[in-house]
């Protein structure tokens, strides 16, 4: 579970560019999303990524393809909040049960 749809104090102003949440920001031509992506696939496991996303963040960048991208096609699941969440335990407590199928504790 990758919760991102916290409050973006860290937002990043680009020269030129629309806002965006710091996730989203190039470091050395990769955005933090793909680096988290590429630390995550590093660990072999065969999961379902789950990326917990805002909704207007999502209307606003193609996080669709960006949450592919970052975990190399593998599964995954988009879930679009439209609430602000208070931290990442906060976001991932107000995931509707569907998108968590198991009875795995997280």
């Amino acid at each position: 579970v990758i919760p991102l749809a916290g409050p973006y104090p860290e937002i990043w102003q680009a020269r030129e560019t629309l806002e965006m949440p710091l996730y989203l920001a190039d470091i050395a031509g990769e955005s933090v999303l793909e680096l988290i992506g590429e630390s995550l696939r590093s660990r072999r496991y065969v999961v379902t990524y789950i990326f917990i996303v805002k909704e207007s963040v999502a209307k606003a960048f193609d996080i669709d393809a960006l949450c592919a991208k970052a975990v190399n096609y593998a599964p995954l699941k988009i879930v679009k909040v439209k609430m602000d969440t208070l931290s990442s335990i906060h976001t991932i407590l107000h995931v509707p049960s569907e998108y968590i199928a198991d009875n795995t504790p997280l």
